[in-house]
């Protein structure tokens, strides 16, 4: 499977588990980043994002 942006919410796995390989072009942690060093997203989203990301993958 291909997605153009990994929302990173445990897709890939579910897909693994019955012999799916998904193939991204970005995350949305990646994405987040860029937005954050070109000031288009305060820090607080950005940390929000990522805890978020963090108890997805727990």
């Amino acid at each position: 499977a291909c997605v153009i942006i990994n929302r990173l919410e445990g897709a890939d796995k579910i897909l693994n588990s019955v012999g799916v390989i998904l193939h991204q072009l970005t995350d949305i942690l990646e994405i987040t980043e860029i937005l954050f060093q070109e000031k288009l997203v305060s820090e607080d989203i950005l940390e929000e994002i990522k805890k978020q990301v963090s108890q997805n993958h727990s």
